[in-house]
């Protein structure tokens, strides 16, 4: 009896040890769920703000967009202007202009600050106000830069209704 007592405690040991190793398993897992949801979590979304007309300026400017909307995880940088990748991933990158088409408006998408993605040009066409848009989606790795720069003598225009916006979000990390 007491052979049958012991041989039972022991399998009660041993299946309330696996049980917790179990246990531990699945709540680590939980937290690395939670960490690869929060690093998937990356959107930011900015106007230039009440500027009036910014430019135009000898040669293209890295455009800082001040007025924040949203940032998670401060991927981008107000003060430069410049967003930078924390993850490994295929990111969405939107833009819109807004400037009086009495001037050129020139945008252009830089990644890593020395190649041109993507580019909108408004020519001049009038006295009238004029808008411009592009997007695309670009993998990234950490640490690569995007940003929106103003081409050189050209001008933009932005003001409390935010028509000028730069914006990003990671679709999936790679």
């Amino acid at each position: 009896m007491l052979a049958g007592m012991i041989s039972l405690s022991v399998c009660y040991m041993n299946t309330k040890g696996a049980l917790e190793t179990k246990v531990a398993a699945l709540e680590n897992y939980n937290i690395d769920q939670d960490n690869k949801r929060t690093a998937c979590q990356v959107v930011f979304a900015a106007s230039l703000g009440n500027r009036g007309q910014v430019g135009p300026f000898n040669t293209s400017i890295t455009l800082d967009f001040q007025d924040v909307l949203v940032n998670t995880r401060g991927a981008y940088n107000s003060t430069t202007g410049i967003f930078t990748a924390p993850v490994r991933g295929v990111y969405f990158f939107m833009y819109s202009g807004l400037s009086n088409s009495t001037g050129n408006m020139g945008l252009l998408l830089m990644k890593n600050n020395n190649y041109n993605v993507i580019a909108t040009l408004q020519h001049v066409a009038g006295d009238r106000m004029e808008t411009a848009t592009n997007s695309i989606s670009l993998i990234l790795d950490v640490g690569d830069t995007v940003s929106l720069q103003l081409s050189g003598n050209t001008w933009i225009f932005d003001n409390l209704f935010r028509f000028t916006t730069f914006m990003g979000q990671l679709l999936f990390p790679l």
